[in-house]
């Protein structure tokens, strides 16, 4: 467990100016949380609590700086995203370990904030997706699932076909890459991948 140096104090900084300017956006409320993944990999693990204040205190003193820096009045980031102070989860993602407590609070988030304008063209209706749209994310949340260890974020998914008949879905798609290397991490030995 090492401390925070110059460069990783910068990018933390610039994913909290980030997040500020995506609060500023038409005045939507935004609420800050850092998550510490890979926890399971500290030893010994009571570097944890040092690590969680270090990363808790750096995120103030950027929340500060972004709070006190010029803003011009209209796209001055609303007081909901500077305080109480920034909630930190520690999670291991790999081993499932710490999520539970992420998804609770952004659901307790989620409800607070109610659909913030988001409206659906049924009244009853769970979701604004067509039926093929929900096959892509379900798709893409799978891909993401099976290649959890090198996620290549940048394949682009492409739906092809997509048909129903004799109450069956039939869909085709191609999974576009940058590299031969996700080529391969997506197809796996054998194509063994794909059928999974």
């Amino acid at each position: 467990c090492r401390r925070i140096q110059g460069s990783d104090g910068a990018a933390l900084g610039a994913m909290v100016r980030v997040a500020a300017g995506s609060a500023r956006e038409d005045g939507y409320e935004a609420d800050l949380a850092v998550v510490l993944n890979k926890v399971d990999a500290v030893v010994p693990k009571t570097n944890l609590l040092y690590k969680a204040e270090e990363v808790a205190a750096l995120t103030e003193r950027m929340r500060r700086e972004v709070r006190e820096g010029p803003h011009p009045p209209r796209v001055r980031p609303p007081d909901r995203f500077y305080g109480p102070h920034a909630p930190v989860f520690m999670v291991s993602a790999l081993k499932d370990d710490g999520l539970d407590d992420v998804l609770r609070w952004l659901h307790r988030k989620g409800n607070e904030h109610g659909t913030d304008g988001w409206t659906y063209d049924e009244e009853d209706a769970l979701t604004d997706l067509t039926e093929g749209e929900r096959a892509d994310e379900i798709l893409r949340e799978k891909l993401y699932r099976l290649v959890h260890r090198e996620v290549p974020h940048r394949v682009r998914i492409v739906r092809t076909h997509w048909g129903k008949g004799q109450g069956k879905i039939a869909f085709e798609y191609n999974l576009v890459c940058r590299t031969e290397g996700q080529k391969r991490i997506l197809t796996g030995k054998r194509g063994g991948m794909l059928e999974r």
